[in-house]
């Protein structure tokens, strides 16, 4: 990461000047910051970042958490992640952001995926993948600018990445 950043650092604000002593202060104090409006999409290192950080703590919480439990977590983070994705459709702005629907659900959710209860889970979600491959094929030409309600967190990519899993 740091050897992207420093990529990105040179060819976007310092051009020749990254290797200057000067400008390593700044490189570092940009890079703590986290990302800014010349690499917006820099949020996902720090995202990867945070999980290798805790994956120990959510694999030990996952491997102690009964199937039953577990099975009940997952699908509270789907209705979450749908409920933050889809009630603006409704004009309703669903502020109660929790770890529930934030990238760890997601991270959770393929822990899920290598437990044994899993499996019975596999046509399902093949089948809701492909629905919702279509259907988010479907409303991008459509609507393209409604990405926010297909993409990310939202149930539609979580079951296409379940099907992959299955």
């Amino acid at each position: 990461m740091a050897v992207y950043y420093m990529f990105y650092l040179y060819m976007g604000l310092y051009h020749s000047g990254l290797f200057n002593p000067a400008n390593w202060l700044d490189a570092g104090r940009r890079f703590l910051s986290g990302p800014s409006d010349w690499n917006p999409h820099f949020w996902l290192m720090y995202v990867i970042i945070s999980f290798y950080l805790t994956a120990p703590f959510f694999r030990v919480m996952v491997q102690n958490m009964s199937d039953r439990l577990l099975t009940s977590f997952v699908f509270l983070t789907f209705v979450m992640n749908g409920a933050l994705a889809w009630l603006p459709l409704a004009g309703i702005q669903f502020s109660f952001v929790t770890v529930l629907c934030g990238w760890e659900s997601v991270f959770v959710f393929g822990y899920f995926w290598t437990r044994p209860v899993s499996k019975r889970f596999f046509k399902p979600f093949m089948a809701l993948g492909a629905v919702s491959f279509v259907f988010t094929a479907a409303a991008s030409c459509i609507a393209p600018d409604g990405a926010e309600m297909l993409f990310n967190k939202a149930p539609t990519m979580l079951f296409m990445a379940g099907g992959i899993f299955a």
